[in-house]
């Protein structure tokens, strides 16, 4: 700092903008082992669908398993699994200001691989072959949505981003060639809200993990980052902070943004 000048500058963004750290709740866990669509007897699958999905004690969500794609004579079907995990956090009533528009920002790690196998069918096309072509389809994405009790005493949502997508790959039948798809992320995500009163905010931040398989010879593994067929893939979030917009560049440089 230069001066006491540079002193009483920082010290009013200390005050105006510091960064409130909301205090965790909980996680919660919405696993999808969707029923493969097919009809007894009429179709065919390459398997069952395979899950497992659970937190750590310290709060790692982990997650491993297989799905398989389904079809008959002249349709391709589908094998979805995956799981949503939610970091729940908030912010004691008084601590905010009505009216303000603040930013919530958090940490998204997640570390896994994918193995794609999308099988090509006989045939060609319909009426001698099998619709839709068959793809695999690897997913790693996050929502946040935050609450605050309204005032007839509900839980209301006031804000909510958009999919933020992480990972995202699509393969193609290839004449049964493999794709290993890693992921290792450390990402920032962000969502601005204005509280509509001064009690409590809740912040949920969900990622989601999810892999589909099309065709009855398609499937896909989700499994550790090293190799897929074994292990789990884990996500993570942490550094939760909600801030107020900065609109002073100099406090906007002070707090790196």
């Amino acid at each position: 700092m230069n001066g006491i000048g540079d002193f009483l500058q920082w010290l009013a963004c200390l005050i105006l903008y510091s960064p409130i750290e909301p205090d965790e709740i909980d996680t919660e866990l919405n696993t999808i082992n969707e029923k493969q669509q097919f009809v007894p007897i009429l179709d065919s699958c390459g398997g069952p669908n395979a899950l497992t999905a659970n937190f750590t004690n310290a709060n790692v969500g982990r997650i491993r398993g297989q799905a398989f794609g389904c079809g008959n004579f002249v349709q391709n079907k589908r094998g979805v699994i995956g799981a949503d995990f939610a970091y729940l956090s908030g912010i004691a009533g008084g601590d905010i200001l009505t009216g303000i528009e603040y930013e919530f920002r958090a940490r998204v790690a997640a570390r896994g691989r994918m193995r794609h196998f999308p099988a090509e069918t006989p045939g060609g096309s319909p009426p001698f072959g099998r619709n839709p072509a068959p793809f695999t389809i690897g997913l790693v994405f996050t929502f946040i949505r935050i609450f605050q009790v309204n005032d007839a005493g509900d839980l209301f949502e006031i804000a909510r981003s958009p999919q933020i997508f992480h990972h995202s790959v699509t393969h193609p039948a290839s004449a049964g060639v493999i794709l290993p798809a890693p992921f290792d992320l450390n990402e920032e995500v962000s969502l601005r809200f204005t509280p509509i009163n001064d009690g409590p905010v809740f912040f949920e931040v969900e990622v989601s993990v999810q892999g589909g398989a099309t065709g009855s010879f398609s499937d896909i593994q989700i499994g550790s980052f090293e190799d897929a067929t074994s292990g789990f893939a884990t996500v993570e979030v942490s550094a939760p902070i909600a801030q107020k917009v900065l609109e002073d560049d100099a406090c906007a440089e002070l707090f790196g943004r």
